[in-house]
C-alpha cells in the first residue's frame, strides 16, 4: 500500500511539473501577441509611414499600451499555474464595452483587417478590463492564427444583455471537437498544424464566467464567437 501511494505521489508531481510547463509555454505564447503589434507599429515608425502627428501619437499609444500588457502578463503569469486560477484578481468596474472593443480592434489592425460594423454608444458593463481585453486579444489572435481572413465585429443587445459577436471566414473548429473545446488542454484537429497549448478557450470561458458573462461557439461560414455580457445596472 505504501509503495502505491509514493508510485501515485510520484505521478501527481510528474504530472504537476508538465502542466507547470505548459503553462508557462502558453504565457509565453500569450506574450508575444502585444510583442508582435509593438514590432509592426515600430517598424511603421522606422519606415516612416505615420504621415501626420495625430498617425505617429496614435503609433506610439499602441506602443506604450501594448508594452504595459507584456508587463501584466509577466507580473501575472496567471499565478504560474492553471490550477491557481481561482487566485487571479478581478477588479470589477464601470467599462464602456464599445470603447473597448475600438481599442481592441486599432491594436490589433496592423495585423489583420478588422472591421466593427455595428456600434452602441454608451454600452457599459460591470467587468474587469484588463480581463476582458485579454478575452479578445485572445479570440481575435486566435483568428489570425488559424483562419488568418478579415475578422468582422458586431455589437448587439437584448433586455437584459449586450452580445459581442466576433467573426473570421477560416475553417471553424470540426464538429466532433466542439463539445469539448473548452477543455483544458484540448486542441482540435483544426489546429494540431500551429502551435499552441490548448488553453485559450479555456481560459476565456473561464474569465467570461467569472465577469457574470458567458461564451458561446458556432461554425458559419468561419467561427463566430458570441460573448454575452450582463448590461450594467445604475
Amino acid at each position: 500500500m505504501m509503495r502505491k501511494e509514493i508510485q501515485k505521489a510520484r505521478r501527481c508531481e510528474k504530472e504537476a511539473i508538465e502542466n507547470n510547463k505548459t503553462v508557462i509555454a502558453s504565457l509565453s505564447h500569450d506574450i508575444k501577441t502585444p510583442i508582435a503589434s509593438i514590432k509592426a507599429y515600430s517598424e511603421a515608425l522606422e519606415a516612416n509611414m505615420d504621415n501626420t502627428y495625430e498617425d505617429r501619437m496614435t503609433y506610439v499609444s499602441v506602443i506604450m499600451r501594448k508594452a504595459d500588457e507584456v508587463k501584466k502578463l509577466t507580473d501575472d503569469l496567471f499565478i504560474h499555474s492553471i490550477s491557481d486560477m481561482d487566485r487571479i484578481s478581478f477588479n470589477s468596474e464601470k467599462v464602456n464595452l464599445d470603447d473597448l472593443i475600438v481599442n481592441a480592434s486599432n491594436d490589433f489592425s496592423a495585423n489583420t483587417p478588422i472591421n466593427y460594423i455595428n456600434r452602441i454608444n454608451n454600452a457599459y458593463v460591470f467587468v474587469d478590463r484588463d480581463r476582458l481585453y485579454q478575452v479578445f486579444e485572445n479570440i481575435i489572435n486566435n483568428s489570425i492564427k488559424y483562419a488568418n481572413t478579415k475578422i468582422d465585429i458586431n455589437l448587439e443587445e437584448n433586455d437584459d444583455n449586450y452580445i459581442v459577436s466576433i467573426k473570421d471566414y477560416g475553417p471553424g473548429i470540426d464538429d466532433k471537437d466542439m463539445p469539448f473545446i473548452y477543455e483544458k488542454f484540448y486542441r482540435g484537429v483544426n489546429s494540431k498544424e500551429k502551435q499552441g497549448t490548448g488553453l485559450g478557450l479555456y481560459i476565456v470561458k473561464y474569465m467570461m464566467e467569472k465577469m457574470n458573462g458567458s461564451v458561446e461557439l458556432e461554425n458559419k461560414n468561419g467561427l463566430l464567437v458570441k460573448l454575452i455580457l450582463k448590461k450594467f445596472e445604475k
